[in-house]
Formats: structure tokens, C-alpha cells, sequence
């Protein structure tokens, strides 16, 4: 949300979550995504937040993907599509999470 880089890989790809100013100008991108930040640092207890969240997205046709955050993280992060960020915010504080802007997201 700050303008951080987060990287993932597994065997079949390589991902890179970062501000479109940052993006490598060789790399193939996705654009349009706005990013949440699910504040923490969640316990293991609480780990069906995120899945919570990504249920309620799923059922309301918005397309997120969660991305977790790392050990010195304070939290996971959640990417939705920008046409749908406002249906996003709805749906969340309509089921009861406050959601605060910010305009680095």
C-alpha cells in the first residue's frame, strides 16, 4: 500500500505485486488492481479472516486475490479490481469491517 514490492514464486511462476511505476517495462502486467491492507499482525487463530473476506468477494462477483504478509509485516493484503473497489469498500463495511482510505492505495 505504501508503494512496497511483494515477490512470489513457485516452480511454474514468478509474481510481482507493485506500483505500475515501478513495473519492469519487459514484464508482462496485469493493471487496474487497488490493494487493502488487512491490519495485524493476525494471529494463527485468525486466519479465516482472510478467507472470510475472499468468500464474501466471491459471492458478490468481485474478483480479489489475497496475498499474505510477511513475518515483519503488521498485516495480509487483499488486490481487487479497480472497477469494483467501490463495491468492495460496501460490501465489507456492510458486513460489519472498518475499511479507512487512503490515497497511497
Amino acid at each position: 500500500p505504501d508503494g512496497s514490492i511483494v515477490l512470489e514464486h513457485s516452480a511454474q511462476q514468478l509474481q510481482l505485486v507493485c506500483p505500475m511505476g515501478a513495473v519492469p517495462p519487459q514484464a508482462r502486467c496485469e493493471h487496474n488492481w487497488r490493494m487493502f491492507s488487512i491490519q495485524g499482525p493476525l494471529a494463527f487463530a485468525q486466519a479465516g479472516i482472510m478467507k472470510s473476506i475472499n468468500a464474501l468477494f466471491s459471492r458478490n462477483a468481485v474478483e480479489a486475490v489475497c496475498l499474505p504478509g510477511s513475518r515483519s509485516d503488521k498485516g495480509d493484503y487483499i488486490l481487487v479490481r479497480s472497477h469494483k473497489l467501490e463495491t468492495a469498500i460496501e460490501l465489507l463495511r456492510q458486513n460489519y469491517y472498518d475499511v479507512q482510505s487512503s490515497s497511497r492505495m
